[in-house]
């Protein structure tokens, strides 16, 4: 379609606002907006800064502001969070009141649900565990199985999801894979593998 002289479309009407779409929502001037089936389906209308693109993104977001979500069910269950950024197919899905969260990748941190400051870049980052915080998990399946205060750095670094690692430095490919125990260093190829 191209836009007449007049800026009414030459097309055969349509839509002359993001809310005349069956797909879209804006609120607060322009302050919040969702394009996408679902997207932004129960903000409470204020002033909340948010910004989703994608089927269901940021779907169950009441009053949470600051929060963007593209993706195909990005931030979906959010609710009062804030100051989250959910980026790929199911990053920080299950999310409810979590904040400060980067889930960039899809599942990226997709099973978080009241967690908060944690930074997580690849498919699947932490995409198994319920709640960290204050974690960073950068790499595929890097963090799947991780835990608060923890930077975990690798393809499928801390990988198992089966205890503890608290406070602890995982950096390398497999680093820490099947590790159990809190307050550790791993640095390299396979470091610590199994640890109990």
């Amino acid at each position: 379609v191209t836009a007449a002289a007049n800026g009414s479309g030459g097309g055969g009407g349509g839509a002359s606002a993001i809310n005349d779409l069956s797909d879209a929502y804006t609120a607060d001037s322009g302050n919040t907006i969702g394009l996408g089936t679902g997207a932004l389906a129960n903000d409470d209308g204020s002033d909340n800064k948010a910004t989703a693109l994608g089927f269901n993104a940021l779907n169950s977001l009441t009053t949470g502001n600051s929060n963007t979500a593209v993706g195909h069910t990005a931030g979906q269950d959010s609710t009062t969070g804030f100051g989250n950024n959910f980026f790929g197919y199911n990053a920080g899905e299950n999310v409810t009141t979590g904040y400060w969260n980067i889930c960039l990748g899809n599942d990226a941190g997709k099973n978080l649900t009241t967690a908060f400051g944690n930074i997580l870049i690849g498919d699947s980052a932490a995409g198994r565990v319920n709640d960290v915080n204050k974690t960073i998990a950068i790499g595929v399946y890097a963090g799947r199985g991780s835990s608060t205060d923890t930077v975990v750095i690798g393809y499928e670094a801390k990988y198992k999801f089966n205890g503890s690692s608290n406070n602890s430095v995982i950096i390398g490919s497999q680093a820490g894979y099947d590790v159990e125990s809190n307050n550790q260093v791993f640095i390299g190829y396979r470091a610590g593998y199994e640890v109990s």
